[in-house]
């Protein structure tokens, strides 16, 4: 993503990631499911608390269906799978920002 312009931030864990978002401006939050202490969801859960309109795309190497489900409860603007192309994650971003930038 720095390579196409955008500034990036990351974070090694949920705790992190929340940490960040509370403490910064962010446009888009890309999300692993599985992380150490707080997993996706919860994290997912949390932001959604304090942040209820910042997208949020799920990256993920394999998804049950609860989860999934789960994650469309809470407002997720996308489902990236790990071996997915760059340019398609490039393009799913595009359309996450340009919908959360309508009035």
């Amino acid at each position: 993503m720095k390579s196409k312009g955008h500034l990036v931030s990351t974070a090694n864990s949920g705790e992190q990631a929340l940490k960040a978002i509370q403490s910064e401006p962010f446009d888009l939050v890309f999300l692993d499911l599985h992380m150490p202490n707080v997993n996706g969801i919860e994290t997912l859960s949390q932001i959604r608390m304090k942040k209820k309109d910042l997208p949020v795309i799920l990256v993920t190497a394999y998804l049950e269906d609860e989860t999934l489900k789960e994650a469309e409860k809470l407002g997720i603007s996308g489902l990236f799978p790990k071996e997915g192309s760059f340019e398609k994650l490039t393009s799913m971003m595009e359309v996450a920002l340009r919908t959360h930038q309508q009035p």
